[in-house]
């Protein structure tokens, strides 16, 4: 059975949500693959699978975890901001862009952005430790939407709807999940809206290794500076809901052996041959040394650069978290210098939040 996959304009539930879908859910196979909301029943080697994926969910493309900004320690307020290069103050602390405040155990409980149009505030609600049960985002002072999580009984994503406050309208993604030898696939399908399911493969370590629509972690104030989604990209599902489930063109992810995302590649829709690759190094303290893309194919619906970015880091406090750096950004024969500061606050603790002026681990493989 092959199922046919094109990734077009996403809708902005599966957007935003989809992300982050690996903070929430323990994945397995269902009972019956024509009942997808059936609570699925496990063999006692599947259980523990998901008992040890409970306990390693501290992944990059976690949305809801500090690791997925790429911070270490006890983190309680992240503020981000991007420095004028043509400002004669530049490492004057600027007016933070997004704040971003967590539990002690590492999560996300509250984002506020600020804009040229205003103020966006989004509140993480959790029923358990690390169990998201939804969140509200409030704009200027108005709710805009809720999105509620539900769960199967033992603990795997069921659903997520989001609630429009305005107009009352629900969307809805339903999930289901196949066991294959080597991991599991996740299938989200929208309910509502007219767009064809998304499907992510891991692997039985917690790893990413294919997804259908691509977008994890990828956007100028993520993690990863460079886009490797496409606008549009084609894939394909053979042998669906089978222990031989496999993904074929979409994005394939690669990583070191630490868990840190080592490259992703990006098949086009001519032929689902390979289009372009995007390669990963990190520093002697695990940040962020370079992101390389490179264009090695030829696509039928977008047409994209070589990309490159360089990290230089001025400051690092004790915890090995950077708090102003440089991105040196090249497109062809196009250059820029982006500058990006942000502020920590910690969780009180034995370290003390000390700068360091030695960067010779910090810039360079």
């Amino acid at each position: 059975m092959d199922m046919m996959v094109s990734s077009g304009k996403r809708i902005y539930l599966l957007s935003v949500l989809l992300a982050m879908v690996s903070a929430c859910s323990f994945r397995g196979t269902p009972v019956n693959k024509t009942d997808q909301a059936a609570s699925p029943v496990f063999t006692p080697s599947e259980m523990q699978l998901l008992t040890d994926t409970r306990q390693r969910l501290l992944k990059w493309y976690d949305s809801t975890d500090r690791v997925y900004y790429g911070l270490k320690g006890p983190v309680k307020t992240l503020s981000i901001g991007v420095l004028d290069q043509e400002d004669p103050e530049v490492w004057e602390p600027p007016l933070a862009k997004r704040v971003i405040n967590f539990q002690r155990n590492g999560h996300v409980n509250r984002i506020h952005y600020r804009h040229e149009n205003g103020e966006v505030v989004v509140v993480h609600h959790y029923d358990r430790p690390g169990i998201l049960n939804g969140y509200d985002r409030v704009d200027n002072d108005e709710k805009q939407h809720s999105v509620t999580f539900d769960y199967y009984p033992d603990g795997r994503l069921k659903n997520i709807q989001q609630k429009e406050h305005g107009s009352n309208a629900v969307s809805n993604i339903q999930f289901s999940y196949q066991m294959t030898g080597t991991g599991w696939f996740e299938i989200a399908k929208p309910r509502e809206a007219v767009d064809l399911p998304g499907y992510t493969q891991f692997s039985s370590d917690t790893s990413i290794e294919w997804t259908s629509k691509g977008g994890v972690n990828n956007d100028p104030e993520a993690l990863y500076y460079l886009p490797t989604r496409d606008k549009v990209t084609s894939s394909s599902i053979r042998q669906g809901y089978t222990p031989v489930m496999a993904g074929v063109g979409g994005y394939r992810y690669s990583h070191y052996p630490n868990g840190q995302l080592q490259s992703v590649n990006s098949f086009s829709g001519n032929n689902n041959g390979l289009y372009h690759t995007t390669r990963y190094t990190y520093n002697k303290i695990g940040l962020l040394a370079s992101e390389v893309k490179r264009v090695t194919g030829v696509s039928l619906f977008n047409s994209a650069n070589n990309e490159a970015v360089r990290y230089v880091y001025q400051k690092i406090d004790e915890y090995g978290n950077w708090l102003e750096r440089e991105l040196h950004y090249t497109n062809g024969s196009q250059s820029e210098i982006i500058y990006q500061t942000r502020s920590l606050q910690y969780f009180a603790n034995n370290l003390t939040d000390n700068i360091t002026d030695d960067y010779s681990d910090a810039n360079g493989p």
